[in-house]
């Protein structure tokens, strides 16, 4: 069973940062030309569940793994995500080698959020807010 739906994730830490926003969703998570030490691919595409944070420091998605997104609103290689909407999901499109040197590709979440145009107005909002 996965660790979400046992307890959920610990959110002591995102509480001290000021929390705003907490929501765990379903939704894909796509590989293309993804090359990480471990793993390769072309293009994969996995189901997946994580958590989607808000808080006053930082945007963080949560997967069962363990972060596959986690950038404080300050960090310059926030520009570099596309944060949008594909439909009614909200979509992150993180290029890899932003974030670890010895990776390169593509990743791109898709999340079945509540309310997907909502919560991408409250990033866009806290980017401009905070940058």
């Amino acid at each position: 069973m996965a660790w979400w739906r046992r307890s959920g994730p610990d959110l002591s830490e995102f509480t001290r940062e000021g929390l705003l926003h907490q929501e765990t969703v379903g939704g894909t998570i796509t590989y293309r030309h993804y090359r990480a030490p471990g793993r390769s691919s072309s293009w994969a595409k996995e189901l997946r569940r994580w958590t989607v944070i808000l808080t006053q420091r930082r945007f963080t998605v949560l997967g069962p793994h363990g972060p596959v997104v986690d950038v404080p609103w300050t960090d310059r290689r926030f520009a570099t995500l596309d944060i949008g909407l594909d439909g009614e999901k909200l979509l992150i499109v993180v290029d890899v080698s932003a974030f670890s040197a010895d990776a390169s590709g593509r990743v791109e979440v898709r999340a079945r959020c509540a309310d997907s145009a909502a919560l991408l107005g409250m990033v866009r909002s806290l980017q401009r807010h905070v940058s």
